[in-house]
This record gives structure tokens, sequence and C-alpha cells, in this order.
């Protein structure tokens, strides 16, 4: 098999900690030797063992001379579990094979230790995929802010709901299935007033998951004791405040990742003004609706020179409906 087979089956290992390590990466390792699996991993939750380390432990006293396949560089700095080059030398591992650089200067200098111990490292393989995967920590750790993702259902038309405000169900099953996956990789999710009163949501992650992210509630008006965004488990947080800035500066000081914002077309636009989002999802339905709200309320382009350039990332088949994912910054990947 390629080095590119094995790290992509590293990459699949890690999505599976998706919404679960915190303020850490997500993270997958493969131990091969004679081109047969030893032992893999996946950093499971924060202040867990790293995926270096699940797979050393699967493969045991086989890890020795194997080839390692990890989507991070790994640590070499005492956190909350030690460092994983020092058990990745004492294991005997004689090559490594590494996605990604580790961008936070803390947990960085894992391949020099390793190359001064001998084993021979190589960095870049499936490199823009793996950077995709983890593209909310990365923005975490280079600007401190969580990432912000933003999504949308609509008609062709785009159209959120019909002119009588019904809109369930827009899309099918298996694009409604696909926001529980962003849901549970979300640290919060943050909603309008507007919309807890109208649509009565839960915002729950329902895929049989541990995920419990952070419910936002943010608006002036009052919400009932009774809603569903207060049932469950899951904490929900009521802000009466409608400045973007001051919420993302609530969500930083409490060390959430990524966001997910689930909201009506004033808030999205107040949003896309304050240039907070990073990321737009659009499922798209095969349905004209010719009236009821738009997607998005006015920018104050007057002039297609107004307009606000995306760049699109992705496009993915759900059944009869589409999913398109944009970024509101380039992205190199």
């Amino acid at each position: 098999m390629s080095v590119e087979h094995w790290m992509g089956r590293a990459l699949d290992l890690a999505l599976l900690g998706l919404g679960l390590t915190g303020t850490n990466p997500i993270v997958g390792a493969v131990l091969v030797s004679d081109d047969v699996v030893i032992g893999e991993g996946h950093h499971e939750v924060l202040g867990g063992p790293h995926a270096e380390i699940n797979a050393l432990r699967q493969a045991g006293n086989a890890a020795r001379g194997a080839s390692l396949f990890v989507t991070l560089e790994p640590c070499s700095h005492h956190g909350r579990t030690p460092p994983c080059v020092d058990a990745i030398i004492d294991a005997g591992i004689k090559e490594v094979f590494i996605a990604t650089l580790d961008p936070n200067p803390v947990a960085s200098g894992g391949i020099a230790r390793l190359e001064s111990a001998g084993i021979k490292v190589h960095v870049g393989s499936l490199q823009k995929r793996a950077l995709w995967e983890n593209r909310a920590w990365q923005h975490w750790i280079r600007t401190g802010h969580p990432y912000v993702i933003w999504k949308v259902a609509a008609s062709i038309d785009g159209r959120i709901a019909a002119p009588d405000g019904s809109s369930k169900w827009i899309t099918c099953e298996a694009s409604r299935a696909d926001v529980q996956k962003i849901r549970g990789a979300s640290h919060a999710i943050v909603t309008s007033t507007g919309t807890v009163l109208r649509d009565d949501p839960e915002l729950s992650v329902r895929d049989g998951s541990d995920r419990r992210p952070l419910r936002v509630v943010v608006g002036n008006r009052d919400v009932p004791s009774d809603a569903r965004v207060f049932t469950g488990s899951q904490e929900t947080l009521v802000v009466k405040d409608h400045s973007p800035e001051h919420l993302i500066e609530q969500l930083m000081e409490r060390d959430l990742v990524q966001v997910m914002l689930e909201c009506g077309p004033r808030m999205a636009a107040r949003w896309i003004e304050d240039e907070i989002i990073d990321e737009l999802v659009v499922y798209t339905a095969p349905i004209l609706l010719g009236g009821g709200p738009a997607l998005l309320s006015d920018l104050g382009a007057v002039s297609i020179s107004d307009k606000r350039q995306l760049q699109l990332h992705d496009v993915t088949r759900f059944d009869s409906d589409f999913r398109a994912t944009y970024t509101t910054k380039s992205w190199d990947v």
C-alpha cells in the first residue's frame, strides 16, 4: 500500500475525535509493519492519550521497526500528557510520516527530536486534506478566535421558509443528518431569540454520541422557560446583546474552538457585516417557493462591485439536495 493510503486511514481516524478534543487538535495515527496494520488510534478526548499513544499501545512490542503515519507532528512537550516523541523513540519506530506541522509553538519541535534519535521523518503526505480537517483548530491557534460556521438550508430561489413561515422540511433527511455532524463537531451552537420563538429548536446533536455543545441564544426578547433549547443535559447560555464581537469575546473566554451559527437572515447578515463568519455551509433543495424569507438580509450592496466574494471549497450531493461549502477567506487547501 502507498503512503497516501495509510495516511488516508489516519485522517479517517482523526475525524472520530471531532467535537470531543476541546482545545486540542483532532489527530489519527496508524502503525504499519510489512504492509500490515499493527496498531491504530485517534485522540479521543481532551486530556486523554494522544493518537500515537493509542496506536502504540495497540501494537505493543510489534511496534519496534514499524512505520508510523500520523496526521500532525507529534508533540514534544509536557502538557496534560507526556510527550509523544518520547514514546515513539522508546518504542523503536524506524520511520515517521507526518501530514502537517504543528503550528502551536508550545507543542512543536517533535520532528527535530525524532531526527536526533535517528528516526527518518517525512512531511507533507495528504497535507491539504489534513489542514482542512483541522481548520477550526488551526484558526483558533493562530488567531485565538473560534472558527465560525454559518449553516443554512434553502430552496433553489434562496428561500428558507414559505410565505406562511413553514419550513419543515425544506431539505431531505440525508441533508439533515449531515447537519448533525457539523453540530457534533462544534463546541457551541448560536441562534437568535427570534429563531427560538419561531421554530422552538432543541439545538442538540442527534447522532447517538456524547457530544453536547454549548447552546447560545442571542437577543433581547424573553424566551419561555419551557422552550426546547433548555431541555436535556446541554448547557444553554442566554446573551441579551446583539453584538457579535461581544459574544465572540465570551466564547473566547470559554476556549471554544468551533462555533456553529443557526439563525435567521438578519442575524446572519450582521455577523457577515462584522466579518465574524469563516465558513458557509449551504444546503439547497430542488424546490421553488417564489416567496417567503430570503436566506440573508440586506448587506448594503448597491452595485455588483459591492459584492462579498467567497471561496468555493466543495460541493456534495445528499440524495435530492446538494451541500456547497464556502470560506470567507482564501484557504490553500
